[in-house]
């Protein structure tokens, strides 16, 4: 298991750059003189007052760490964060604001922050506020499953390039319609697009309904059409967008066929050379083009289901047939590849949704445990009321599947102050007291305060590293709720060790480590979990 983390300005110690975002200037001078304080000089604190600063920071040194706020003027942390993913997508992202709210937070770890945190008013405060960012920076990203191609639009390509101060041109081909936008030093300053110019090309260009596009280096445009920024050209694009859409549906050239998607989201190439090119929609696969998997070890394993009608396996000579079941309906089906391109979808309503869901969890399972001692990841099982649903990682792809009826969504409920104190000690008890499974290796609850109780002798199980997983767990059940998905019960399965957890309202996180070769009675397993859930908190 990972060691404990060495002291924060310990001679051993990397020094880490780390940069703070916020529009308020005496709150950036205040932060700077207590996280260079708290850190003893071992890190070194950057600072930017709007994301322009930001992006033009990372253009010329890299960093460990981003520290967002999210009322920003202009444009706020999540739309930062959304870009961060597409420029930067293994660069580490926290939000830290005094705008802690339910929504924000889902909002922020949908689009790839590792943390939320409340801006604190107490000494202490800003000590588990350093602490919380120096555990956060002890546990890097791997290399995943955004990879080299991300899946961005036209107007996120267009805000890089602004918020970057870039000078480029874009050029857009659809059909036989090809338009041109000209960024110089982050404003956009010209656009084209057959007879039109001006503003009314550049919100044309916007809504042509698909082709792709090519950044070139900035060449002098012809004319300076355009005089508002580009935060206000966007905004006013998006409220436009829809009708021109409908007006420019039937000027598709013929032969081309049915109008593809609107253009985002794409595809992005990193550059290799002066130009950079995009596809601006992913054509669905050809037929045969997923053909039956032949059976394999690691093929995908079907949830249990009750037993129905139909033959059952025949049974070798001499042993007892197996129970009669069959096999439950997949009801959606999405599959991406390691790049998190769209390769093949199933009734899927809302399938960004998805893939942001298959994003965010494989991040996650490659950074929840060491792969030394866990083995390589498998997948992930969200038990709900109504059904099932499997994230499942293959080299090459990822696939996420549901098996049963999706909800309506309703919203999350607030737990009331007097429930949202645990008390850990009692819990300990509790849990001393429920039988061990075969196979247990440790069971642990790690609570909002991050204290951290278990039955079993943790000691190769870090403090950090347990508060760590407990609050990935809990940001895992943010996400989904965010994408309507109502978790009763989270399984991670590694080659080696299978994490059970459930959450209480509290924010209190049950994790159950077992090993994956040893049968355990999934009725034990869900009898302690929902106990934990939905009882009573001791006293």
């Amino acid at each position: 298991m990972p060691a404990d983390a060495p002291p924060t300005g310990s001679p051993g110690a990397a020094r880490r750059r780390v940069l703070f975002v916020d529009d308020d200037a005496a709150f950036l001078e205040v932060v700077t003189g207590l996280m260079t304080e708290l850190s003893r000089g071992s890190w070194e604190i950057l600072t930017a007052r709007n994301a322009s600063e930001a992006f033009q920071m990372l253009q010329q040194r890299p960093v460990d760490l981003v520290v967002l706020d999210v009322e920003m003027q202009a444009i706020d942390g999540v739309q930062v964060l959304s870009l961060l993913n597409r420029s930067h997508p293994h660069l580490q992202k926290a939000v830290l604001t005094g705008y802690a709210t339910e929504n924000y937070r889902a909002a922020c770890l949908a689009q790839g922050a590792e943390l939320f945190l409340e801006k604190p008013a107490t000494p202490d405060g800003w000590a588990s506020v350093h602490a919380a960012l120096h555990q956060l920076m002890e546990f890097p990203p791997e290399r995943g499953f955004r990879g080299v191609l991300r899946r961005v639009g036209l107007t996120e390509i267009l805000q890089m390039e602004c918020l970057g101060r870039s000078s480029s041109l874009l050029e857009v081909t659809a059909g036989s319609l090809t338009g041109r936008i000209f960024v110089e030093d982050g404003q956009i300053v010209h656009a084209e697009l057959g007879e039109y110019t001006g503003e009314a090309a550049f919100q044309r260009i916007l809504a042509l309904p698909g082709g792709q596009f090519v950044v070139h280096p900035l060449r002098e445009p012809p004319a300076r059409t355009i005089q508002n920024s580009w935060e206000f050209l966007l905004m006013e694009a998006a409220r436009v967008q829809d009708e021109l859409r409908a007006e420019m549906a039937g000027t598709s050239p013929a032969g081309e066929g049915a109008p593809v998607e609107a253009a985002g989201p794409a595809v992005v190439e990193e550059p290799t050379g002066p130009d950079r090119v995009a596809d601006l929609a992913v054509p669905a696969p050809p037929a045969g083009a997923f053909p039956e998997p032949e059976p394999s070890p690691q093929a995908i394993e079907a949830p249990p289901a009750p037993a129905a009608s139909g033959a059952s396996a025949a049974a070798p000579a001499g042993q007892a047939p197996p129970p009669e079941t069959t096999l439950p309906e997949a009801t959606a089906l999405v599959i991406c590849d390691d790049h998190g391109e769209l390769l093949y979808e199933w009734n899927c309503p809302d399938r960004a949704a998805w893939v942001n869901i298959l994003e965010f969890v494989t991040q996650k399972a490659r950074r929840l445990a060491p792969a030394d001692e866990f083995g390589e990841f498998d997948r992930m099982e969200v038990f709900e009321e109504s059904g099932r649903r499997l994230i499942v990682l293959r080299p090459g792809f990822a696939v996420a599947l549901a098996f049963g009826e999706e909800l309506p969504a309703r919203p999350a409920r607030t737990p009331a102050p007097g429930r949202l104190r645990e008390n850990p000690a009692a819990w300990g008890q509790w849990l001393r007291r429920q039988s061990l499974q075969p196979g247990v290796v440790l069971r642990a609850i790690r609570f909002a305060d991050r204290s951290v109780v278990s039955d079993l002798d943790a000691r190769d199980f870090s403090a950090a590293w347990l508060d760590h997983a407990g609050r990935t767990v809990l940001d895992t059940y943010e996400v989904l709720q965010a994408h309507r998905v109502r978790p009763l019960r989270l399984r991670w399965r590694y080659q080696q060790v299978t994490l059970d957890c459930a959450r209480r309202e509290s924010g209190a996180v049950l994790l159950l480590f077992r090993r994956s070769a040893d049968p355990v009675p999934e009725e034990s397993v869900t009898a302690l979990l929902d106990a934990f859930r939905s009882l009573p908190a001791p006293e």
